[in-house]
């Protein structure tokens, strides 16, 4: 259990800056760019906070002893700012987790549970008439189980903590956003479109290069950061990095899109850690970063608070200017929270209640500080501590109208406390147990023992053909080769054919005993292709191209589902309500299975390697969208599934 401390008031890590302070290095042009040049060689590592002045900077850490100070590990980058593969000592300090040297920033994270930083400056992408966001980042690989990701997504819906890995930790994406995600063993990236609540895959891991493929051998990829491009219309989306002295041009995806219903959203750079170094991953992660570019870009206002965090029963939080009109406070927390004795929603529904949560919330004009205080979420009480953290005011762009809220919105909260309060309508409650924890102790991870071993040449490289095979063995190899496969003496091959188009069949009934209802995939039509819409019919959607429908394969003598390339987990949705009683797992390596569905206790189970497993939920209570995770990903096949 996380056992927060509650004895010490939060160490400062909030800039206090006078509303009218530049960014150093900032210029918007004349056509709306924002380019952040990272400009500065101190003569050691300093913090980049300063630096950052303009930005909302989350540091977010779930661990049992990382409330004040975050895990040691040693940072790229010498004392004197000398080249990698030179480090130096980082003791835990929040504020030393962004940091500069030779004229650009640097992420560094060690989390032993999940960690994350996120970097957001204050300019919106408007891509009504197309648009792009560019970076320059190292492309060096430390860890598996280490991976960077970027956000774009409307004001109404963006988020302080957003995460798309399952039930991990937080409380999931935004209801509406574009995410490229660069996860997985080789950093491969994904495009993931949400669409109020549901999501869309656009390519697959399989047959995508990683970040650092084409880089010229003998290149130090820590000290050497490669340019890329995202580059957005409301129905196209392309994602390249450009050509250099050491890396050839690649195009990872430009695919058209579903139109968005949105034009203008909040950009976010994230860097995550997940225990790092657990079953020989690597080593804690340090990713470089610099000239972060939105064309064309509309700034808004961000304004910090003095203090970092408030922990235990509560505490004033102050800012370094008044909040204009129509602003908003933003924060992550964890407990429901009162600000100035008025109860106030998370920005999305709490289906954790032991996880933070992602606030976004109305805050009056010439508020310069506001009284914070915690309630029980349900089954996680105060007694097992409570936090809020990372505090910035939001205004929206100058001379421009907010941008719309959803129609549920809470009030504003006062300047002044009130005896006001008002109930949290849509957060479930958890059922409770005997000893409720934070972090349980079997927590999902992103990889197993057995996760799949990365052997990439000189160069890495990871070039799939047309139709690679996906084939059981006992160990999974994965070699960066022409086609990356896993190879049998036993069982077929299973050919992994993602299209753009779903494949949408009417089925036969499922069978029906005794009052539930068991689904096999053997009724539905073709092997080897994504599964995606309807299946059984008008009962369960599997969204677009998110799940792939396999031939036999490893301990599966018959078909089976699993993950679409390189997520670690993935959803589907009850047409109905139902209760997912169980379902049957195994796959080529021994695997922990998570299963989470609203208003039910989240189910945790080991696999053992090759052998099929029967998973009972034990649920009572009907819902309608089932998260299923597995530590060892698309490796894991699923079958069986029993409802009712």
């Amino acid at each position: 259990m996380r056992k927060l401390k509650l004895s010490r008031v939060a160490a400062t890590v909030g800039i206090v800056v006078a509303g009218a302070m530049a960014f150093a290095g900032i210029a918007l042009g004349a056509g709306g760019t924002f380019t952040a040049p990272l400009t500065g060689a101190p003569a050691s590592p300093q913090s980049a906070l300063g630096l950052l002045a303009d930005w909302d900077i989350q540091i977010h850490d779930r661990g049992d002893s990382t409330s004040d100070e975050l895990e040691p590990m040693e940072a790229e980058h010498g004392p004197d700012c000398g080249a990698p593969p030179a480090t130096h000592h980082l003791s835990g300090s929040y504020k030393d987790a962004v940091f500069q040297c030779k004229d650009h920033i640097m992420t560094a994270l060690n989390s032993s549970g999940y960690g994350l930083i996120y970097l957001t400056p204050n300019q919106m992408l408007d891509f009504g008439g197309g648009g792009s966001v560019a970076f320059d980042v190292s492309t060096a690989k430390p860890s598996s189980r280490d991976w960077i990701d970027v956000w774009i997504s409307p004001w109404a819906d963006n988020l302080a903590l957003p995460f798309n890995m399952g039930d991990v930790d937080l409380q999931g994406p935004p209801n509406n956003a574009i995410n490229v995600s660069m996860a997985g063993v080789e950093n491969v990236p994904v495009l993931t479109i949400y669409r109020n609540g549901s999501s869309s895959v656009y390519n697959a891991a399989w047959n995508t290069p990683s970040i650092g493929s084409g880089v010229t051998p003998g290149t130090n990829q820590s000290a050497t950061r490669q340019r890329f491009v995202l580059t957005v219309t409301a129905n196209h989306v392309k994602f390249e990095r450009l050509a250099s002295t050491t890396a050839t041009a690649i195009t990872f995806f430009d695919v058209d899109v579903a139109a968005m219903s949105w034009k203008q959203g909040v950009v976010q750079w994230g860097h995550h850690s997940y225990n790092p170094t657990k079953d020989g991953a690597g080593v804690p992660a340090t990713h470089h970063w610099d000239n972060f570019t939105i064309n064309p870009a509309i700034p808004f206002t961000i304004i910090h608070s003095i203090n970092r965090s408030v922990r235990g029963a509560g505490g004033t939080v102050s800012f370094a200017s008044p909040a204009p009109a129509g602003a908003m406070l933003r924060f992550g927390a964890v407990c429901k929270v009162k600000i100035n004795g008025q109860l106030v929603d998370p920005a999305v529904p709490t289906g954790h209640p032991e996880h933070f949560s992602s606030y976004f919330v109305p805050i009056a004009a010439g508020t310069t500080q506001v009284s914070m205080s915690f309630a029980d979420d349900g089954w996680y009480t105060t007694r097992f501590g409570c936090a809020a953290e990372d505090f910035a005011i939001w205004s929206p762009p100058t001379g421009a109208a907010a941008p719309p809220l959803p129609a549920s919105t809470p009030t504003t909260i006062p300047a002044t406390a009130t005896a006001t309060s008002t109930s949290k309508p849509n957060t479930p409650t958890a059922t409770a147990s005997a000893t409720p924890t934070r972090t349980a102790s079997a927590t999902p991870t992103r990889t197993s023992s057995a996760t799949p071993a990365g052997t990439p040449s000189a160069t890495p490289t990871r070039t799939a053909t047309a139709s690679p095979t996906k084939t059981a063995s006992a160990t999974a190899t994965q070699t960066a080769s022409a086609t990356p496969t896993r190879t049998t003496s036993v069982t077929p091959s299973r050919t992994a054919t993602p299209t753009r188009t779903p494949t949408r069949t009417a089925t036969p009934s499922p069978t029906t005993v005794g009052g539930t209802t068991k689904i096999t995939f053997d009724t539905a039509s073709g092997q080897n292709r994504t599964l995606s819409g309807m299946f059984p019919t008008a009962v369960i959607d599997w969204g677009t191209n998110t799940w792939f429908l396999s031939a036999p394969w490893g301990p599966h003598k018959s078909k089976s589902i699993s993950f679409n390339g390189n997520a670690q987990s993935q959803t589907f949705t009850f047409v109905t309500p139902k209760i997912l009683q169980s379902f049957v797992a195994g796959g080529t390596s021994s695997s922990i299975i998570s299963v989470s569905c609203t208003g039910n206790p989240t189910v945790l189970k080991m696999i053992p390697l090759g052998k099929l497993t029967t998973i009972t939920t034990g649920w009572k209570v009907p819902c309608k969208t089932v998260t299923i995770g597995s530590t060892n990903g698309w490796d894991t096949n699923f079958d069986d599934v029993v409802i009712r």
